[in-house]
């Protein structure tokens, strides 16, 4: 499962939408569209990450897993 598979499924369970994960992480919804596709060109920083977790309700080194396997398996 990619990062992006990842975060579609959180975002489901959390009954988020991009928007409103976007408004509370201070990032744009393009952003959080493009992480959601795995775009090449999204690349979270650590701090984007931790957010992310934070108001997703995980445990960050989880969410970086994701990230991670993501870019490893390029």
């Amino acid at each position: 499962m990619s990062f992006g598979e990842k975060l579609r499924i959180l975002l489901e369970e959390h009954t988020m939408t991009q928007k409103q994960l976007a408004q509370r992480c201070y990032l744009t919804q393009s952003y959080i569209s493009k992480l959601e596709g795995s775009s090449e060109d999204s690349n979270p920083t650590i701090k984007q990450i931790i957010t992310i977790a934070k108001v997703l309700e995980l445990n960050a080194y989880e969410l970086c897993y994701w990230f991670l396997n993501k870019e490893i398996n390029k």
